[in-house]
């Protein structure tokens, strides 16, 4: 029932360098006002918008932004006809007048008053049907609060599309006011409906893992059996998404399981399973190789460095993860490699060991180990 929607979009650095502002600045997160001018305020006037149809009547604006209070943004908007307007004895452009940094705000506000439609207060969505004109700008005013700025990231201006006002019988508008109002009172549901249409047409972003975000994201996560998909962060989980198929295909296999684990710690776990321990030609090998890893062949560890699980709660984590990907049949254990090397305990090269330069030991009175541990073996006698 509308016509195509035509709007101006204010979301990126270069859209406000193009008006003129006064204590602000942008940022990635949008419009604020700058650090030391926040207890003076900032003023920002948008560029010219054409809306290229004599006498446009303009519909409405949306403003996303993060405000300290109604008090903290205010808006003014100003609608002209013709592209000049009077400077004293001379007609300037009104882009330079909008532009111009020589010009003092007081002199702007001036110049701008006869055009001046309405002001307001903090709008996240209102109706522009007042301002009437080819041309359109607006005033922005933010004033902070307690050092804190208000900020605005995201505006539409948007021109006015086929009216659902045509849809009516002639007679709602033979009255010029009645048609006014008419118009206007239909405009609320019209907007609504036009938000509607464009959420549906955005649907299939829904379904596309490298759009969605939060909660869709885990949606879909659970449409190939991510299990507990609020432990991931988005990026984990597109890359899921994207591989699942292939992973999940292969649950169970140690690749899968290594691929899933290095995805969530950052950095690729140690896996020993009992089928790599045997041949050891040693009695004292086997006993060590046992108590280590364990006797039973249906049994793996899977080795990680602190760094990667620095809590309880990372560690019970990485504990659901490997349960929902090991063979269903088998056990794992989890062991945590403490940044130390440890005779007959765990001591990988690259985790908690490296191969150094030779440095000859002196045994001079000023040197020392920096770590030694003492323990008694299983028949009493003690072991560095």
């Amino acid at each position: 029932m509308s016509g195509p929607l035509r709007y101006f979009v204010f979301n990126k650095e270069q859209d406000f360098l193009r008006g003129y502002s006064d204590n602000l600045r942008y940022t990635g997160e949008g419009l604020e006002i700058a650090p030391g001018a926040v207890s003076r305020g900032g003023l920002f006037y948008s560029r010219l918008l054409d809306s290229r149809e004599k006498e446009a009547s303009w519909h409405r604006i949306t403003v996303n932004s993060e405000s300290l209070g109604d008090a903290s943004i205010r808006f003014s908007f100003y609608a002209a006809e013709e592209r000049s307007i009077r400077d004293g004895e001379t007609l300037r452009d009104l882009e330079d007048v909008i532009r111009d940094p020589d010009m003092s705000r007081k002199d702007k506000e001036a110049a701008f008053l006869p055009y001046k439609v309405k002001s307001l207060m903090n709008p996240a969505d209102a109706l522009l049907h007042e301002a009437k004109g080819r041309y359109l700008w607006f005033g922005l005013e933010l004033y902070g609060q307690g050092g804190l700025s208000p900020k605005i990231s995201h505006m539409k201006v948007y021109l006015p599309g086929a009216s659902w006002l045509d849809y009516l019988p002639e007679v709602y508008q033979a009255d010029p006011a009645g048609k006014s109002f008419t118009e206007r009172y239909l405009s609320i549901f019209q907007s609504l409906y036009d938000d509607l249409g464009r959420e549906i047409g955005r649907t299939p972003r829904y379904f596309d893992p490298d759009v969605a975000e939060g909660e869709f994201l885990q949606w879909l996560a659970g449409w190939i059996d991510v299990d507990d998909p609020y432990i991931w962060e988005d990026g984990q989980l597109r890359y899921l998404i994207r591989h699942g198929m292939r992973i999940f295909k292969a649950r169970g296999a140690r690749k899968a399981l290594a691929e899933v684990v290095e995805l969530y710690l950052g950095q690729k776990p140690y896996i020993v399973e009992h089928f790599q321990l045997e041949g050891s030609e040693s009695e004292a090998g086997r006993l060590l190789t046992a108590k280590l890893y364990g006797e039973n062949s249906c049994y793996f560890t899977v080795i990680v460095s602190e760094e990667t699980v620095p809590s309880p709660a990372e560690h019970k984590t990485l504990l659901r993860i490997i349960e929902s990907m090991k063979p269903a049949h088998m056990e794992a254990n989890v062991v945590v490699l403490k940044p130390y090397i440890f005779l007959d305990k765990y001591s990988y090269l690259g985790m908690n060991s490296v191969l150094g330069r030779y440095r000859a030991a002196n045994l001079d009175g000023f040197s020392a180990l920096a770590f030694t541990g003492i323990e008694h073996d299983d028949e009493g006698e003690r072991q560095a």
